[in-house]
């Protein structure tokens, strides 16, 4: 397991961040989070990060470290990439990779070059004269080319054109998938979760609305008549929201296709977006 959260809180003025949070995260998996502007999903990244202390709870990582006790170790095996990259403007892209690569015990100098390749990257270039989806592309290459266990994205593609932010999701499922490594991605791009993610958390006013694989969240969360849910076995369905007066929103979190002999008929399956304004209750 490359990272456990166990019910972290860390709440700001106005009842607002981030309550009873619990996450496991393991190799191959590419998580979403989730939700609207002010449910939790910066407050979540920059605790976990340790950027902000938290009120309670438990972040662990890779089975047994925490920033308390271990801290260089976890930042030699973590890779975080923000929507706005933090870069000194006045160097070259070449002269940036040296200077933030002598901190990195495990930087393979081969990956950085191919990196450079692959994302057409000229190191003489001055950063400050780069677009805003070359930054980007950058911030990936110093994130990615340590090999990081752990990478951390929040809203890294916001801002991007439709090509460069299909470049980027790419080489993240590429990265992932190739390396058995774990992507934490918070995103409000519905697309992207779609294309890349293989679960998804989804926040709303700082707590938890939902918890899915997205193999199976198109089947296992479906809307029926609220006259049929009473009849149900509240131990495999669990009540998620009321979408009017006449249906209700459920999940099977037992995973079992037939569930208490419910006619597929009165099922109505969902899209993501119809589960994400469902339970934000956003207006589309």
């Amino acid at each position: 397991m490359n990272l456990k959260i166990k019910n972290l809180k860390k709440m700001h003025a106005e009842n607002l961040g981030l309550k009873n949070f619990n996450l496991e995260a393991h190799p191959g998996e590419v998580i979403s989070i989730l939700g609207p502007n002010g449910a939790g999903k910066t407050t979540l990244i920059h605790t976990l990060l340790d950027w902000t202390e938290k009120d309670e709870g438990e972040v662990t990582f890779f089975k047994s470290l925490n920033f308390k006790d271990n801290r260089s170790s976890i930042l030699q095996r973590v890779g975080f990439i923000a929507d706005d990259p933090h870069l000194i403007e006045k160097l070259s892209i070449q002269d940036m990779i040296d200077y933030v690569k002598i901190h990195y015990i495990f930087w393979d100098n081969d990956y950085e070059k191919e990196l450079i390749t692959k994302f057409q990257l000229d190191p003489t270039s001055i950063i400050k004269t780069l677009s805003r989806g070359m930054k980007t592309k950058l911030s990936m290459l110093l994130a990615l080319s340590y090999r990081p266990d752990l990478l951390v994205l929040d809203e890294a593609t916001s801002g991007l054109d439709p090509r460069a932010r299909a470049d980027v999701l790419e080489m993240l499922v590429e990265y992932c998938s190739e390396y058995n490594k774990t992507l934490i991605y918070a995103t409000h791009l519905l697309d992207e979760v779609n294309r890349i993610a293989t679960k998804i958390i989804l926040l709303n006013h700082g707590e938890i609305a939902l918890e899915a694989k997205m193999e199976t969240i198109q089947e296992d969360i479906f809307s029926i008549p609220k006259s049929h849910y009473d009849l149900l076995d509240k131990d495999i369905l669990v009540h998620l929201a009321n979408l009017n007066e006449e249906k209700v929103l459920v999940h099977n979190i037992s995973g079992i296709k037939s569930v208490n002999n419910l006619d597929d008929s009165l099922k109505d399956f969902l899209s993501l977006e119809d589960i994400y304004f469902a339970l934000t209750q956003e207006i589309k």
